[in-house]
C-alpha cells in the first residue's frame, strides 16, 4: 500500500515519525524539520537582496523565485517566493544574515513569521523546541 501526504505541520511530522517506530527525540527533531515544506513570500525586496536569497537557497537545495527585473537589476523592488524545507530555510538564514542590502532585517522578519507559526529556530544542538 502507498499513501501520499501533501502537507503537514511540525506536530504531525513528529507523530508520523513516531508512528513508523522512530524513538529517539533527537532523530525525530532532525527528521521532522526535513518533512515540513514551506513557501515564504517576501514583498518589496531590493533586487540585490533577492538575488542573494536565491543563490543561498539554491546552495542548500531549495530555491527562490524572483522577478526577471531582479535578475537584470532593472527594477527597484521585487517580490520573492522562497521554496524549501524548514530544515533548508533554517540552514540558509544564518548565511543570508551575513550579507548586506537589508538581509539581516529580512531574516529577522522570516524568523518572526516562523515562530508565529509555531516553527522555532534551531538551537545549538540542532534540535528544535518542543
Amino acid at each position: 500500500m502507498v499513501s501520499l501526504t501533501k502537507s503537514i505541520d511540525l506536530a504531525q511530522a513528529k507523530e508520523l515519525l513516531k508512528s513508523v517506530g522512530v524513538k529517539s527525540p533527537l532523530a525525530i527533531d532532525i527528521m521532522a524539520k526535513k518533512m515540513i515544506h514551506l513557501l515564504i513570500r517576501l514583498s518589496d525586496v531590493p533586487p540585490m537582496a533577492a538575488n542573494i536569497i536565491k543563490q543561498e537557497m539554491l546552495a542548500i537545495g531549495g530555491d527562490a523565485a524572483v522577478s526577471h527585473g531582479a535578475l537584470d537589476l532593472s527594477v527597484d523592488k521585487t517580490d520573492v517566493l522562497i521554496m524549501g524545507t524548514y530544515d533548508q530555510i533554517l540552514k540558509a538564514l544564518p548565511q543570508i544574515k551575513l550579507q548586506p542590502f537589508g538581509l539581516k532585517r529580512i531574516c529577522a522578519e522570516i524568523e518572526k513569521a516562523l515562530a508565529a507559526d509555531g516553527l522555532p529556530p534551531n538551537k545549538e544542538d540542532g534540535t528544535v523546541d518542543r
